[in-house]
């Protein structure tokens, strides 16, 4: 009995793709921070972002399997909707339940309008991503970049400050997303087999004979939006302090340029090494905006890196070791 309980509880996890929710979690109590929020009180923005998390990525899932996309490949087969291990009016009423808690909690912590406006443009554009514009992929990255830019505005204003730094930091998360989606997400789903649009497949990526093999386009679309993201950083990290700027530069360009040729390196296709490259990629733009930001945090930083650095990498692992068992390890997801 104990048993089915929490493999239920497992299937509700996955269904949210809660392994990853250390970005919202930990990122955006980092946006609130940065908005001028503090302790106590900011903590409270952690438990509201896995919320958060649970509520969006439990409606992706959820219309993957609506849409079919889930049943084409095969590396999802295992996945809750899929394997029928939970019914769809379960799903339904799990992502409903999350997204009304989220909406309620983020009202209970604003007090700005100004926040209120961003996080309704977030919910609109991320409904309309994954109703619409996923069967349209070059919509939905920037659809979804946009979503999560307008959630790094409405956390970091939910005070009602707003100020240069807040928004180089909103469009670092909103390319950042835009990354995941058109670039990251399109590796990983090279070889799965459905009729979902893939941008790098569209650019002439392929897997032949079991091989990966990168178009010149998708190379240069893939440093573009790595290039792009780390030239917010630096302008962040000079709007800190100037002189802050120089050895910021030098860790986002050298280290965006080393993730994009890492990811599209030609060879063999390796699914879980692809996976582990995407997860070391997606932490690693993570822990560059905590970096960029410690100049702010120096009268609290050993406080500040176990919550913004030790607690995401923590979690991450745990819930990798707890949600999948058999088909992924702490740092590459079964995903």
């Amino acid at each position: 009995m104990a048993q089915n309980i929490r493999e239920r509880i497992l299937d509700y996890l996955r269904l949210a793709r809660a392994h990853t929710a250390a970005s919202e979690m930990f990122g955006l109590t980092l946006a609130a921070y940065i908005g001028g929020v503090h302790l106590p009180l900011l903590l409270a923005f952690v438990p509201l972002g896995w919320v958060m998390h649970v509520g969006g990525f439990g409606m992706n899932s959820l219309m993957d399997f609506l849409y079919g996309y889930d049943a084409a490949d095969p590396s999802k087969a295992h996945h809750p909707l899929p394997a029928g291990r939970m019914k769809l009016s379960a799903a339904i009423m799990f992502v409903l339940l999350s997204q009304l808690a989220s909406a309620a909690g983020f009202l209970l912590l604003s007090r700005s309008y100004a926040a209120d406006l961003a996080a309704v443009v977030y919910l609109v554009a991320g409904m309309w991503y994954n109703v619409y514009a996923k069967r349209h992929k070059l919509a939905a990255t920037l659809d979804l970049g946009i979503s999560y830019m307008a959630l790094a505005l409405a956390i970091a204003m939910i005070h009602g400050m707003f100020t240069p730094l807040i928004m180089m930091g909103a469009l670092y998360l909103g390319v950042s997303t835009s990354f995941t989606i058109g670039v990251a997400g399109d590796v990983k789903d090279i070889d799965s087999g459905t009729d979902e649009v893939n941008i790098l497949r569209n650019m002439g990526t392929r897997v032949e004979g079991g091989n990966f093999i990168p178009s010149r386009a998708a190379v240069a679309w893939t440093l573009f939006l790595n290039l792009l993201r780390a030239s917010f950083l630096v302008a962040a990290a000079y709007i800190i302090r100037p002189i802050w700027a120089v050895p910021v530069a030098a860790m986002a360009y050298g280290s965006f340029i080393y993730y994009s040729l890492a990811l599209m390196r030609a060879g063999p296709f390796r699914h879980e090494w692809r996976l582990k490259v995407m997860g070391a990629g997606e932490a690693w733009a993570y822990v560059a905006l905590v970096i960029t930001a410690m100049p702010l945090m120096l009268s609290w930083l050993p406080a500040a890196a176990a919550l913004f650095l030790a607690a995401p990498v923590a979690y991450f692992y745990a819930m990798n070791r707890i949600m999948w068992p058999h088909t992924g390890s702490g740092w590459a997801p079964g995903v």
